[in-house]
């Protein structure tokens, strides 16, 4: 016996349609649907990408390149993965990240890495990639006729989701928006994390001369 289809407002609930945070993941979400991955590659290459790194290990030895790797949840087989800024988690003290470009992830390969990275996990803009030496896979070769990632200076950005668009929060955001013009940064993400852990001391040394908290009390 058929009933037909059911009333409107009954039957099984639709997922929320996804947001993207940013122009980037919408870029990425629409090449990836689209099966485009010459477009997903070259947007990929045009900014820079976070990874987890320990920070015990980055405070012991700055000078190193410090990469945590995972394990995906699925296979078990380890995985890089790596983060556009907008999909980037609230900052932790035990989990920092660093920042880098794509032809600079391809040109950080060796034979101790994993044979995947993947870009935005467990997002509608994941994609899991080869990795091997620079110039072998489509977007390694992408990252290198791209070259370093340009700044994205002087572009007004914003977080879409999970930033203050309109009231008194974003009314004071918007006070440092020109110093977020001028770095590249998402004018509306509190939680920010920046040019990185490493990048973001780097910085607070070469401009204030800090570099630790004691000199902190003393730059105020």
């Amino acid at each position: 016996m058929s009933f037909g289809p059911s009333p409107a407002g009954f039957g099984p609930p639709r997922p929320p349609a996804w947001t993207p945070p940013t122009e980037t993941e919408r870029a990425l979400a629409e090449a990836r649907a689209r099966g485009d991955w010459p477009a997903y590659y070259d947007a990929l290459a045009r900014v820079r990408l976070y990874y987890v790194m320990s920070r015990e290990s980055y405070d012991a030895q700055p000078d190193r390149t410090h990469r945590t790797f995972a394990r995906d949840p699925r296979t078990g087989a380890e995985r890089w993965e790596l983060f556009t800024d907008g999909m980037l988690p609230a900052p932790r003290p035990d989990l920092v990240y660093s920042r880098a470009s794509l032809r600079w992830i391809a040109e950080a390969w060796n034979p101790r890495c994993p044979p995947t990275i993947v870009i935005n996990p467990g997002t509608p803009c994941e994609l899991a990639l080869p990795y091997g030496p620079p110039g072998t896979t489509d977007w390694s070769r992408t990252a290198e006729r791209i070259g370093a990632a340009p700044s994205t200076a002087m572009r007004l950005r914003a977080l879409h989701v999970g930033g203050a668009l309109h009231g008194p929060v974003a009314h004071g955001l918007a006070c440092g928006a020109l110093l977020c013009v001028s770095n590249g940064s998402l004018w509306n993400a509190l939680a920010w994390h920046g040019s990185g852990y490493d990048g973001e001391r780097r910085r607070l040394r070469e401009w204030w001369g800090i570099t630790n908290r004691a000199s902190r009390s003393c730059a105020k």
